[in-house]
């Protein structure tokens, strides 16, 4: 087997790993390497239509990992942020709420 066919058999094993991914990060991942390869693949068998779509499918992937990453970081809260203890739902209704030392005002 040659150094191409062995690129080829890989990317296709790890475009198979991913669909037996259960979280979306360690799908995306595999997706990556998957690309790469198969663009490693194209080149050394010269097909044109493998290298053209993983060279478009990976910075979609690599931009879904970048997003996946940052949903992932914390971050400082901005001014007007509702404290992190507090659901926005919770924030809307506070006027509802009537605490026990608020009582005598009903």
């Amino acid at each position: 087997m040659s150094a191409g066919e062995l690129t080829g058999w890989l990317a296709a094993a790890l475009t198979l790993l991913t669909f037996s991914m259960q979280s979306m990060l360690a799908l995306r991942i595999a997706a990556v390497a998957s690309n790469l390869s198969f663009i490693a693949y194209g080149t050394v068998a010269l097909l044109e239509p493998v290298i053209v779509l993983h060279l478009l499918l990976l910075p979609c992937n690599l931009f879904r990992l970048w997003q996946l990453l940052a949903a992932r970081r914390p971050r400082a809260p901005a001014v007007g942020d509702i404290d992190s203890t507090t659901s926005p739902d919770r924030a809307r209704r506070d006027w509802l709420i009537v605490s026990t030392s608020d009582s005598h005002c009903l």
